[in-house]
């Protein structure tokens, strides 16, 4: 196999100083796909990345985009590179700007998709991703869902390659040979919990579609009072979930922690009995895949999940988690209290997990581009 020259694009990097500005799924698929392409044998990879909080993004795209037009521009004109991977919808947005240049030299214009890049309801928006979609040469959704998403925008199956996200093995091994994990996540957080504590956790922005609200308003309440349930992200909902909070009376079982650093994240999936996932149906904003169920995966913990759009390409009903009916409140319950952690459960989850590794997941990506870059004329005419 001939060594393939690869540009990567991404926005969605975090300033290198405050890694926590710039949280989620998009962000980390970008920074952990990036390492892996720089890594694989028979690619040439060259980067254009932009590093920002997540609330200065949108002030310094228009310059951002200026700079990657006039780069890949010169990539192109020098013949420097064979293809071209956008991170998201988003950087794609560029592409139409410059679909000429790209056809005229035979450049290959590729795309990861997630989900909300594709959906985002704005009819402007709409218009454009149907127009950077039929330029797109090959289009890599990561999950069945996110691709059946570009299919209803008119997108033909043949450049669709479902390509899941995929998890660093190696990213959570501070406190792998940590004894007394519980006490360890305690004590770093102080929070203090019942030596018969189940301790439920969930992770992301607190958005309507993550669930949390109707999780804290509808399951915990039916749960016994050694059921606790603790909750890392920022977002939108706060004062919602502060909200229900106060009026289930649940402070000494539901606490808010936050962001939350890499090295409490792993102290949390690995202190915690089980991973929540209460995601509820929400117009045109979807759970193209979630990643945060693979990293606590990789820590063996397992997840209780609604059975919904991506969820459903990460966890296996019965190996590395449990899937029920969105907004099915007794469903819930009974997972979580029918669950008895064991070590044979969770090593069970670390090995299904373990087949989502980025070297094994950026050979599908690369094996794919190399394809389509041999497929085709070496320019366009």
């Amino acid at each position: 196999m001939d060594q393939l020259r690869l540009l990567f694009i991404s926005h969605s990097f975090p300033p290198e100083d405050d890694p926590l500005s710039n949280v989620g799924g998009m962000q980390r698929v970008a920074y952990d796909l990036s390492n892996a392409l720089s890594q694989h044998p028979n690619i040439d990879l060259q980067k254009l990345i932009l590093r920002t909080s997540w609330q200065a993004t949108a002030f310094k795209m228009p310059a951002y985009f200026a700079r990657a037009y006039r780069y890949i521009g010169r990539l192109i004109e020098n013949r420097e590179i064979d293809a071209v991977l956008f991170s998201s919808m988003v950087t794609a947005s560029l592409l139409p700007f410059m679909k000429q240049r790209f056809k005229t030299h035979g450049i290959l214009a590729l795309s990861v998709v997630h989900g909300l890049d594709v959906t985002w309801p704005y009819a402007l928006y709409q218009k454009h991703v149907h127009t950077v979609l039929d330029l797109l040469d090959g289009i890599f959704p990561v999950s069945r869902h996110t691709r059946d998403e570009c299919i209803n925008r008119g997108v033909s199956s043949h450049k669709l390659f479902t390509t899941p996200n995929g998890i660093n093995p190696n990213r959570f091994n501070h406190y792998k040979n940590t004894t007394n994990m519980r006490h360890a996540l305690c004590a770093a957080l102080g929070l203090p919990l019942p030596d018969n504590a189940t301790l439920l956790c969930s992770l992301g922005r607190l958005v309507p579609r993550k669930g949390f609200v109707w999780f804290i308003d509808r399951v915990m309440p039916k749960l016994p009072d050694h059921v606790h349930y603790w909750i890392g992200g920022h977002g939108s909902e706060l004062e919602t979930i502060q909200s229900t909070i106060d009026r289930q009376k649940l402070h000494h079982r539901v606490r808010l922690l936050g962001l939350v650093d890499e090295q409490h994240l792993e102290l949390l999936f690995r202190g915690s009995d089980l991973f929540i996932m209460p995601n509820i149906p929400q117009e045109n904003d979807i759970e193209g895949f979630g990643v945060v169920m693979l990293e606590a995966g990789i820590c063996g913990l397992p997840t209780i999940a609604s059975n919904l759009e991506g969820i459903r390409d990460v966890i296996a009903h019965n190996i590395n988690g449990f899937l029920v009916n969105s907004q099915d409140a007794d469903a819930f319950k009974k997972s979580i209290l029918s669950y008895y952690p064991t070590a044979f459960m969770r090593q069970r989850v670390i090995s299904h997990t373990r087949k989502f590794e980025w070297p094994a997941i950026a050979n599908r990506i690369v094996q794919t581009i190399y394809h389509l870059h041999k497929s085709r004329p070496a320019i366009a005419i």
